[in-house]
């Protein structure tokens, strides 16, 4: 081919300038955003003198759960523009932004550059360099289990813009230093009381809930100078949890919370704490406080439920007019209280019938307005109960299949989570069907079985056709197994011709059959016109690789089309810029197509950046040569051995692992896999192996000017 337009060079020695610079200096301005060294990021996150400091990882979210630095939020480079709004806090703050290698945090700073945040600054040979300076990297700990997103904090999670309503954060065992704000409708599901621990550090609310209808189960809760837990929102479920060591040991003035199964013990000031609201407390331990239960409001009337506690305080109850009721009525009882020193001698709602049934004979006072009318003789009875999960193939369970010991009456949510190509079907319950929501919910009043059932995703293939033809199968909805590859005919009606096939609203090429794999469901459609009465043709179609190494071949696949009524002979170029290849001669019956292969050669062409397009030249008595011309897209010629960067397949101007693990991915594929890219395809023989990669490899370390 003989030489294509060249592109200037001076943008290229601009950045190989700036690329020498900044390995002599630690911070070296770049536009508005600033490259620092690792050291210096390191000494930014730990120094103190950033306490704003965002660090944003523009990551994949799978490089991130690998790895990644502290605290960092998780925004992927392809997603930063349409999320920008997230950072909008950050406008004027300081942002620590880092990728693998510095490719993506260079054009991630610059889309923070263009929208107008003002302390950006980029991490200089991301977290490879960061591993290699010693520096430790994190595995998230805390799970969104609908959204899979995973994070560093409770917080963070409870935050992200990918947390939506009803979302279930699952926590691994650990010492959590926050102060948690749930503001929306949240399930929060700590691994076990024993291990998985909020911690206020002597400050403040441990964890404070905001919103309605929120869960907080599994974890301790401690050392807060006001309150471990404020129940601020209505519908809140807290259950399972250990809560101690703090000023006050949970807090609620909202309505229709249920507490129970807690230990609630060793709280400096009380236990339970009802500032207003109505409440139901039950079958908790609350020991070992200055006083057990405190209800102190300017409301003078209260639906709060408090039964089937174990009370052993200080002061067991303190309580102001109107509390609520202290019992569930007989037979259920009230609560077991440690000083209450009444008799078992009689059962019944009035205690007049002989024989002992487990309840006080005479009523507990706590006050003149409050009392227990059927307090316990022995302290309430919690369990142990065990709890079996089970699952079928194709997916698991939160908690994890296994048989599990709970006190009696606790309520053990569980969740189902399908593996890839499978759905979850239904639950079943001591072998009984259930329910067929991912999340469920067991009270261990005995010992129980859960299972966990799976089944086979199918995807579904919806076949449509304009006016003008039908296709083969039939118009239709079809389902598949995953991975099908399904061939479909297009069969136009007289005087109709084929246009092209749409699928999920996208054109994808003219041909007489295409395939479709089911890797989801989709939406396939057969587009027909009617002929042209007279004499015409179309270029429909231009394709070609994208990239192509100078001095080699590049093949261009050119789609013609005869929209007439007539048979016609005509001729077709295709073109790089304004090369053309050699023409070639084409037949055409009326409404009939064909894909014609152009073979252009690059030695001598300049490299950068191309437009491939094709023409048809008009045949005689053509009046509509409107789309006798077709473009299809960019060809980058770059150095042997340069066939990507940190933008996919677009050329950085050295040949380094990228390249080599680009051509590596397709190995082994052939023309029609999945796998195979044209571009990897370097020799141009409808497969990718040895040869391929040998070529790239032997540049390895080279660069261009």
């Amino acid at each position: 081919m003989t030489s294509l337009l060249s592109h200037t060079r001076l943008g290229v020695l601009l950045i190989l300038l700036i690329g020498a610079l900044a390995s002599f200096a630690l911070i070296v301005p770049v536009s508005a955003y600033t490259i620092v060294t690792v050291q210096t990021a390191h000494g930014m996150i730990t120094g103190g003198a950033y306490p704003n400091l965002l660090i944003l990882d523009v990551r994949t979210k799978a490089e991130y759960d690998s790895g990644h630095i502290y605290n960092a939020t998780l925004i992927p480079v392809t997603d930063l523009q349409a999320r920008i709004g997230e950072l909008a806090s950050h406008l004027k703050e300081p942002i620590l932004v880092y990728c693998r290698s510095g490719g993506r945090s260079a054009e991630a700073s610059g889309i923070l550059d263009s929208n107008n945040f003002t302390q950006v600054y980029d991490m200089q040979g991301g977290i490879t360099a960061w591993e290699a300076a010693g520096y430790p990297t994190w595995n998230a700990t805390v799970h969104d289990v609908n959204s899979t997103f995973n994070y560093d904090t409770i917080q963070a999670a409870v935050d992200s813009s990918l947390t939506m309503n009803g979302d279930t954060i699952s926590v691994d065992p650990g010492i959590y230093h926050e102060h948690v704000v749930v503001d929306k409708p949240l399930a929060i599901i700590g691994a076990d009381p024993r291990s998985t621990m909020i911690d206020g550090q002597g400050a403040g609310i441990a964890i404070s809930i905001e919103a309605d209808n929120v869960i907080v189960e599994n974890f301790t809760i401690r050392n807060s100078s006001e309150s471990g837990m404020f129940i601020g929102g209505n519908n809140a479920q807290v259950q399972n949890n250990e809560i101690t060591d703090n000023y006050c040991g949970l807090n609620t003035s909202s309505s229709n919370n249920e507490i129970f199964s807690n230990e609630i013990w060793g709280n400096q000031y009380c236990g339970v704490l009802i500032t207003g609201g109505s409440s139901t407390i039950f079958e908790n331990n609350i020991t070992s406080n200055n006083i057990g239960i405190c209800v102190n409001s300017s409301q003078t009337s209260m639906a709060n439920l408090i039964y089937n506690n174990n009370l052993n305080n200080t002061y067991q109850a303190l309580a102001n007019e109107g509390a609520g009721l202290w019992d569930d009525g007989y037979p259920a009882g009230g609560n077991y209280w440690s000083n209450y020193n009444g008799t078992d001698l009689f059962s019944g709602v009035s205690q007049n019938v002989n024989g002992s049934d487990g309840v006080g004979d005479t009523p507990y006072t706590i006050d003149a307005n409050n009392t227990d009318r059927y307090p316990l003789i022995r302290p309430w009875l919690w369990g142990p109960r065990n709890l079996t999960i089970t699952s079928t193939d194709g997916g698991t369970t939160i908690p994890a299949p296994g048989t599990y010991e709970y006190n009696t009456t606790t309520y053990v949510y569980a969740y189902a989570i399908a593996d890839q190509n499978y759905t979850f079907d239904h639950w079943e319950l001591d072998g009984e069907n259930t329910t067929q929501t991912t999340q469920t919910s067991i009270r261990t009043d005995a010992d129980h079985t859960l299972k966990a059932v799976f089944a086979r995703t199918k995807y579904a293939l919806t076949i449509t056709s304009t006016i003008g033809g039908t296709t083969d199968p039939g118009a239709g909805t079809y389902i598949f197994e995953p991975d099908t590859r399904v061939s479909v005919n297009a069969i136009p009606d007289s005087g109709y011709y084929l246009d092209g096939w749409e699928l999920d609203n996208v054109y994808i090429g003219l041909f007489n059959t295409t395939s479709v794999v089911m890797d989801w469901n989709h939406t396939l459609q057969a587009v027909f016109d009617p002929m042209d009465s007279g004499h015409n043709i179309a270029t429909k179609w231009v394709a070609s690789k994208t990239v192509v190494f100078q001095g080699f071949n590049v093949s261009i696949q050119v789609t013609v089309l005869n929209t007439g009524s007539y048979g016609e002979n005509f001729t077709v170029c295709a073109y790089v810029n304004s090369t053309s290849s050699m023409p070639q001669d084409v037949t055409l019956d009326s409404g009939a197509f064909t894909t014609l292969a152009f073979t252009l050669n690059t030695s001598g062409s300049p490299k950068g950046n191309y437009t491939v397009w094709a023409y048809s030249w008009p045949v005689p008595n053509e009046t509509d040569t409107g789309d006798n011309n077709c473009t299809g897209g960019n060809l980058f010629v770059s150095m042997v051995g340069d066939l990507t960067g940190p933008i996919p397949f677009v050329p950085d101007g050295k040949c380094d692992g990228r390249d080599i693990t680009a051509v590596a991915k397709c190995f082994g594929s052939q023309l029609g896999d999945p796998r195979y890219n044209p571009n990897c395809d370097i020799l141009n023989r409808g497969r990718i192996d040895g040869r391929d990669i040998t070529i790239v490899a032997k540049h390895f370390g080279q660069t261009s000017q």
